[in-house]
């Protein structure tokens, strides 16, 4: 009932100013703002994309939760807000959690990433670990610099908020770029680095060869939608951004849980639809196939780290795997496979000494292994990294191409290859998790065994790799 009563009280509050640009207009409170549900009685669109997304799931997936609760424990509370700080940044500023220790009985109001957390911003004071300056009151701002006025709140234009300004980057890397506490972590390892890498590629200010030509976050992950309506009821027309806000991360269990099933479905097959066109387009894959004496075969795997403005894997690469899968057939006879992976199974646990994995390897003080994040001291990149150069001349790497080799003898020369990140299987965080389809190719051998079908680079064709285990490469120039 009560849930109810606070509804109806919001939509007789906002009949008016939603819908008329000049009348009197109930203004909204600061305690008000801080509810999404509240936001979305005038931006319905906007809240129902963003109920699914990620940001609204940050303070209850049950990953993060566990490792919060075990990270505290190991660390005598050492870890205190560090980890909330970003997950449901407005309850740590409100009060009404420090450790993230009893999220359970927060209010939904404050749960996760919601709108004012980013939307009251008012300067960002770093680049790591949440460093966000809000000024508290009751200004929203966002990316026009001509706001209706008379609406529930006041409205500012911020660089922040606009898309088309390198200033709004900054916004998303302050929790998108992670440093780890030390103590109670042996060492301030920058785990996450997204931002900093974005800052350094053809993307970023660093990297692009005109200002012009830079790419910031919201350009992949808030993208305009192209259709053009009333941001709110009785505005004009504008052409809005997206706000499932996809990447790589999918729920683990049902999400979003509003009680209306259908239209919770609804919005669950539209985030991952937006997440499988976002990764869709990340990587390019190429494959070639060479026929070597003795009826034997080598397949080439390329994968170009095409379309991110970071690594691929990014953010908790430590926590992610990437793997490719690669089959190779003459009509229903499977000669070759590796990265075949079964669902669920944690892919670090299949015996396959041909496995191309993509990750960060993390270590502890003694140099081993390291599960935890709080334990970590150092750390190892195996990601695709993202492409720093439009230079083809480059012959560094860092236009983000790597290679696998794979070759098998007496089989002879498959009629199919298949090349993918598992549909299912794709990415895999190491509780289990599952994501999305990364990349897919399929390229068919002509009759003859010598024709590729497909895009293959030239120096790949008839070469064989370099690399000091025989399996792996790193491409030349492109020609």
């Amino acid at each position: 009932m009560l849930v109810r009563m606070r509804r109806v009280m919001h939509t007789a509050v906002l009949i008016v100013a939603c819908g008329s640009e000049h009348g009197a207009v109930e203004r909204a409170s600061r305690e008000q703002l801080l509810d999404p549900e509240f936001c979305g009685d005038c931006h319905a669109e906007h809240y129902a994309e963003w109920s699914a997304s990620m940001h609204a799931y940050a303070s209850r997936d049950p990953v993060f939760l566990a490792m919060n609760r075990r990270g505290q424990e190991e660390t005598d509370g050492a870890l205190g807000s560090f980890c909330v700080n970003c997950h449901a940044p407005m309850a740590v500023r409100e009060g009404e959690t420090s450790d993230g220790l009893n999220l359970e009985s927060v209010p939904d109001s404050l749960q996760g990433v919601g709108c004012y957390a980013c939307h009251n911003v008012e300067a960002v004071e770093g680049d790591h670990n949440n460093p966000l300056r809000l000024s508290d009151d009751a200004v929203l701002r966002g990316r026009l610099r001509d706001p209706v006025r008379g609406a529930p709140h006041d409205s500012e234009y911020s660089p922040l908020l606009a898309g088309d300004r390198v200033e709004s980057a900054a916004l998303c890397g302050a929790c998108h770029d992670v440093v780890l506490p030390s103590p109670p972590a042996p060492a301030a390892v920058e785990l996450e680095r997204t931002f900093a890498q974005w800052r350094g590629s053809v993307f970023g200010p660093e990297g692009a060869p005109l200002a012009s030509a830079v790419s910031t976050c919201s350009g992949c992950h808030v993208p305009f939608r192209g259709d053009v309506e009333p941001i709110a009821p009785g505005g004009p027309a504008r052409n809005r951004h997206r706000h499932e806000m996809a990447a790589v991360d999918v729920p683990l269990d049902p999400f979003p849980d509003t009680g209306a099933p259908e239209r919770d479905a609804e919005l669950a097959a539209e985030q991952r639809a937006e997440l499988e066109r976002l990764l869709d387009a990340t990587l390019r894959v190429e494959i070639c196939v060479q026929a070597l004496p003795g009826d034997a075969a080598a397949v080439y795997v390329t994968l170009d780290n095409a379309s991110a403005g970071h690594d691929f894997p990014s953010g908790a690469a430590h926590d992610r795997r990437v793997w490719v899968e690669l089959v190779a057939y003459r009509e229903n006879t499977v000669l070759y496979q590796s990265g075949v992976v079964g669902e669920g199974e944690p892919v670090l646990a299949v015996d396959d000494a041909d496995l191309w994995i993509f990750r960060d390897e993390v270590f502890d003080a003694a140099g081993e292994p390291a599960h935890m994040f709080w334990e970590i001291a150092d750390y190892v990149e195996r990601t695709i990294p993202v492409q720093v150069t439009n230079d083809p001349s480059r012959s560094t790497g860092s236009i983000g191409v790597r290679g696998s080799c794979s070759v098998w003898p007496h089989a002879g020369v498959p009629a199919t290859v298949t090349s993918a990140p598992p549909p299912s299987t794709a990415v895999q965080r190491f509780t289990g998790g599952t994501l999305a389809r990364a990349a897919q190719g399929v390229y068919a051998l002509a009759q003859n065994h010598t024709a590729i079908v497909g895009v293959v680079p030239s120096e790949l064709r008839g070469v064989s790799p370099a690399g000091s285990d025989g399996r792996r490469f790193t491409t030349g120039p492109r020609v």
